[in-house]
């Protein structure tokens, strides 16, 4: 079950005209997938300790980019929608929007910060 975020928030980061291909379960796939390669990426399970960051400035930092990498995948499972450099653009947008959030959440001084500023 996916955690840190829900199939409106991708759909949002994905843009206007997005493919409407894709069933509930593609989106939980993709959020799961996206929430497994944060944990990865940042050495932190996010998920497991929700309950604890979800109200805090952290939390929506690790909201953002689940959302931004399953975005990713939405688009690229149809980048015909729009023009190729318009798909392009995105996908780079999003994906320097992802490591930016993985920069701030795997310094542990910044985290413990914004888990205090909640």
């Amino acid at each position: 079950m996916a955690t840190l975020a829900i199939s409106g928030g991708v759909i949002r980061k994905a843009g206007n005209n997005v493919s409407t291909g894709y069933a509930e379960a593609d989106y939980t796939a993709a959020i799961e997938e996206a929430e497994a390669t944060l944990i990865a990426d940042t050495r932190y399970d996010w998920v497991g300790n929700w309950a604890t960051i979800s109200g805090a400035a952290v939390g929506s930092i690790a909201k953002g980019a689940v959302e931004n990498l399953a975005a990713m995948d939405l688009i690229t499972y149809d980048p015909n929608v729009w023009q190729l450099a318009t798909s392009q653009t995105k996908l780079d947008v999003l994906w320097d929007k992802y490591q930016q959030a993985v920069k701030i959440l795997s310094d542990k001084d910044k985290v413990a910060f914004l888990v205090k500023t909640a």
